[in-house]
């Protein structure tokens, strides 16, 4: 079998898909070596595999020098860049690469520097992207506009098509003010000088008309961390490989929250409403929600204390939320927070089991998250975060009746109540999710991901036979 290098960044969402897509891929008799920012190597270890670390500048990306000097700093435009270069550690990276000589490299889509070193040395590369579509294609609108195909000017065929130009039109203009403001340091000319160094082609392969900031790469193979069936109706690029949701069953729980993990089983149903049998539990009707808002907690303390307004005037509601590491203080606006009894704050919950035990789930548009409340079978309110592909992902979720979108800005405790209720009683949004769910589930036995990377190998294979 192959050695396979993974190299992925601190996000939390990319760092615990890749892991599970390392587990699988040693599970079918690859040797994984994974490398990921130091922070992150408790969590690689945490769910039983060896990680190395990757060099902080590296996970970082190229910097520009912090320096001062004014309309100087031009003069000394090759030396900075050298420096900043230097910086890097790239050297280094390719030289634990040719000890190492992985037969194919997957790499977080975002960490270009590490792409283009260990492309430059000869060996396969294929992106991980944990977005959905990032891709220019007919009738697909840019992934942070919230826009379904079809629908209303924004999703009619002049109105993607205009969306992809102004963001085209809006990136060129912020590289060249990057360029100016960092006086030719800025990390796409640090990029560009990298790969010429090494020899990466760089006209033939730097994409700026994609989504994805600031390029991304003609040729390489990318592997999507999604099904394709969540995504709006298109033709994917070349190369671009869906091999379907890398979500843990058994994602491992940090040390120092393992006291509110066991307080939370505790608390919570062993199964939504819709699945416990009438009698079976001491909480008759009750109906269990989750609200999460990402690692970075996009909510606005105005818009949770409105849904914390919402559940406390059904009390046969009750409400579970992740702070995503946030301080109870700064997440409700308020140094001392009165929750009502059936109000339960966490600052860290095993998304996956809680999932499968409410009835619906508040989130903020992140794509793990709701391919997770998809594999649960929640019902999801999104309020969209605004951040990354966020708006996007609403939109899938809407396209296909998994849920429903809130309005951040209007909505009120009385409205989010009204959102809530018609959502838990829709049939046929659960008749919709467990389709989509059956869908995703499908691509594990399939093997997807294993017969998608036996893919990429056999073309490596083949080109170096023919060369």
């Amino acid at each position: 079998m192959a050695h396979i290098l993974c190299v992925t960044g601190a996000e939390r969402g990319l760092l615990h898909a890749s892991c599970e897509l390392a587990r699988r891929l040693v599970a079918a008799g690859h040797r994984v070596s994974l490398l990921a920012p130091a922070a992150a190597l408790p969590v690689v270890r945490a769910h039983g595999l060896d990680g190395a670390e990757l060099g902080p500048a590296m996970a970082r990306g190229a910097a520009p020098p912090a320096e001062r000097g004014g309309g100087a700093r031009w003069l000394r435009l090759a030396a900075r860049r050298r420096a900043a270069l230097d910086e890097l550690g790239a050297d280094d990276f390719a030289a634990e690469l040719e000890r190492s000589a992985p037969d194919l490299a997957l790499i977080d889509c975002e960490l270009h520097e590490a792409i283009v070193a260990t492309r430059s040395a000869g060996i396969r590369v294929a992106q991980l992207c944990p977005f959905v579509s990032i891709w220019r294609r007919p009738g697909l609108p840019p992934p942070h506009v919230l826009a379904l195909p079809g629908r209303g000017l924004r999703g009619s065929g002049t109105g993607i098509r205009l969306l992809w130009t102004v963001l085209r039109i809006r990136r060129a203009v912020r590289r060249v003010r990057a360029y100016a403001r960092h006086a030719g340091c800025d990390r796409v000319s640090l990029l560009r000088h990298l790969a010429l160094q090494r020899g990466f082609a760089w006209r033939r392969e730097a994409d700026f008309a994609q989504w994805l900031m600031p390029l991304t790469w003609r040729s390489l193979p990318a592997l999507v961390l999604h099904a394709f069936e969540l995504e709006l109706p298109h033709r994917p690029r070349a190369g671009v490989h869906y091999v379907g949701p890398m979500v843990a069953g058994d994602r491992p729980t940090p040390v120092e929250h393992r006291l509110e993990e066991a307080r939370l089983r505790a608390l919570l149903p062993a199964a939504p409403w819709r699945d416990r049998q009438p009698g079976s539990g001491g909480d008759g009707g009750a109906r269990w929600i989750y609200a999460a808002f990402g690692t970075h907690f996009t909510a606005s303390p105005r818009l949770l204390r409105e849904l914390i307004a919402a559940v406390e005037q059904r009390p046969w509601w009750h409400l579970v939320i992740s702070l995503g590491g946030a301080e109870q203080e700064s997440a409700l606006g308020e140094r001392d927070a009165t929750l009502p009894p059936n109000v339960h704050l966490f600052p860290w919950v095993p998304q996956p089991d809680v999932l499968r035990r409410v009835d619906l789930a508040v989130v903020h548009g992140g794509s793990n998250t709701a391919e997770e409340c998809v594999l649960a079978g929640a019902p999801m309110l999104v309020y969209c975060g605004g951040q990354t592909d966020m708006a996007g992902v609403a939109s899938r979720v809407v396209f296909h009746g998994l849920g429903a979108l809130g309005d951040a800005q209007r909505d009120r405790a009385p409205r989010i109540g009204e959102r809530i209720e018609a959502l838990m009683e829709d049939e046929d949004a659960l008749g919709r999710i467990e389709t989509m769910r059956s869908h995703c589930l499908r691509y594990a036995p399939e093997r997807v991901l294993e017969r998608t990377v036996e893919g990429l190998l056999a073309a490596a294979d083949g080109a170096e036979g023919s060369q």
